[in-house]
């Protein structure tokens, strides 16, 4: 029985039972037969447990070896959410053990999903917003460190990939100073229009698995790439992000443009961070998708 058919069946088994825990107790759970569709992600796979007219989100917390090798920590993903739980971008936790979470199910699309999508000012304004807020929060325990970190992804390449191009370019970058310092900050890591959905009245972000401490610059630029942002769109976000920043040490408006040379500045290294996550994904898939990501990197192998 693989972990997945473990957890619906340790699920069934707790809301059939009298449970001491009033969270799942408030979900009149005798009164409905549970019922599971799987929802896969990238790098997760999760599945939506409906109860009656009521959905919820059903997150394993336990990570493979597949998953670690990409960086994901499911159980971090519970600290996080928990770390924004105040703000409505960010779902609700409703429960959870050291087996699995349920969250409450954010109903809209995601907004790759919407045809009728446009990536402009007011969205743009929207999702400053929630990471200004983001960026407000404490530090988390969880620091992306760049260079540790390539070397733990290489070292997860497959063997018969890790050509003499690559490990150069790996070399280079492992040789290489940092670019120029900013404030830390706790961010999400991964906002690309498949982890933001558009709900009735807000936008939410789903799949916190990589959010982490990083440089303020470094999770600008993930966004920035993220969103596809021409140079314009750029300096459009940093301006409406100093008007929404709460923190004392925002960059002050005059030096946006200078803030923005300092961000691209990252681009290489955003680069080779996504070049070793494909090549990892296509490793454990053999999907010829992550080979076409591969062969479309900015990375010059």
């Amino acid at each position: 029985m693989n972990k997945f058919s473990s957890i619906k069946q340790l699920i069934v088994e707790q809301l059939s039972s009298a449970l001491p825990c009033s969270k799942l107790n408030l979900l009149n759970h005798q009164k409905h037969i549970p019922k599971f569709n799987e929802v896969s992600g990238l790098s997760s796979q999760n599945f939506q447990l409906t109860l009656g007219d009521k959905q919820y989100l059903i997150v394993p917390l336990i990570t493979d070896q597949e998953k670690q090798k990409l960086g994901v920590n499911l159980k971090h993903q519970i600290r996080a959410i928990q770390r924004v739980s105040s703000d409505t971008f960010a779902p609700t936790l409703i429960y959870h053990n050291q087996y699995y979470a349920m969250f409450n199910w954010v109903d809209g699309k995601s907004l790759d999903q919407l045809l009728d999508f446009k990536c402009d000012d007011i969205f743009l304004l929207k999702i400053a917003l929630i990471q200004s807020k983001i960026h407000s929060s404490p530090l988390s325990k969880r620091d992306i460190l760049l260079k540790p970190l390539f070397e733990s992804l290489l070292s997860s390449v497959m063997h018969s990939r890790r050509t003499y191009s690559l490990i150069k370019i790996h070399k280079k970058m492992l040789g290489s100073p940092y670019p120029k310092k900013s404030r830390w900050v706790f961010d999400h890591m991964d906002m690309h229009l498949g982890n933001i959905i558009q709900s009735k009245n807000d936008l939410v972000l789903i799949d916190w698995e990589y959010s982490a401490n990083v440089e303020q610059n470094f999770a600008f630029c993930s966004l920035f790439n993220s969103l596809q942002l021409s140079q314009k769109q750029k300096l459009f976000y940093l301006t409406a992000y100093h008007h929404h920043a709460m923190h004392p040490d925002a960059f002050t408006e005059h030096s946006i443009k200078q803030k923005l040379a300092d961000i691209d500045e990252w681009q290489l290294w955003y680069d080779y961070l996504c070049h070793l996550w494909y090549e990892i994904r296509f490793s454990q898939t053999q999907d010829s998708v992550y080979l076409k990501y591969i062969n479309n990197s900015k990375i010059c192998i």
